[in-house]
C-alpha cells in the first residue's frame, strides 16, 4: 500500500499539451529510419523484437483504494487514461514497423499500487512507482505467455 501523498502539480493529465507532444515525440523516435526500431532490427537482423507495454499501476477507476487516501477516482480516471494512450502509441508504432507489441495492460489486475496486496512499490519522491519482484514476474510471465515461450 502507499500511505503518503506524493502528487504534484507537475503530473501530466491524460489530455495536456505537454503529454501528448511527449506521445508524439515517443512515436517519432520510434519510428523514424533512424529511430529506436529501425536500429534493434539492425543490430538484431534474425532476432524476434517485442515492444512490451505498460502495465496499470493504479486500481481501476471506481475501486476504492487501500490506504491511499491521495488517490482519488479522478486520478484513477487519469491515470488509466495515460496508460492507455502511451500503449495505445507503442502499438502503433510498432505496427508501423513491424514490431510486435505485448499487451500487459491488465497483468496487475487487483494487485495494484493502493490494493490490499499491490505488487507495485509505493512511489517514490519522483513520482516514479514500479512493480516489486512479484509484480516483475506475472508480468514477465504475461510476455512469455503473448510470445509463446
Amino acid at each position: 500500500s502507499c500511505t503518503h501523498s506524493t502528487r504534484s502539480s507537475t503530473t501530466p493529465s491524460a489530455t495536456s499539451k505537454e503529454f501528448t507532444d511527449a506521445l508524439a515525440t515517443m512515436s517519432r523516435e520510434l519510428t523514424r529510419n533512424t529511430g529506436v526500431y529501425a536500429r534493434l532490427k539492425a543490430a538484431f537482423p534474425n532476432g524476434r523484437i517485442a515492444h512490451v507495454g505498460y502495465p496499470r499501476i493504479t486500481p481501476r477507476a471506481g475501486t476504492s483504494p487501500y490506504a491511499c487516501l491521495w488517490l482519488s477516482r479522478s486520478d484513477q480516471t487519469t491515470a488509466a487514461a495515460i496508460v492507455d494512450q502511451l500503449n495505445a502509441t507503442i502499438k502503433a508504432a510498432a505496427k508501423l514497423r513491424g514490431i510486435s507489441y505485448v499487451d500487459v495492460t491488465n497483468s496487475l489486475a487487483g494487485h495494484e499500487l493502493c490494493t490490499r496486496q499491490s505488487w507495485v512499490r509505493p512511489i517514490l519522491a519522483d513520482g516514479q512507482a514500479h512493480p516489486n519482484a512479484t509484480g516483475q514476474q506475472v508480468v514477465a510471465s504475461a510476455v512469455r505467455l503473448a510470445l509463446g515461450a
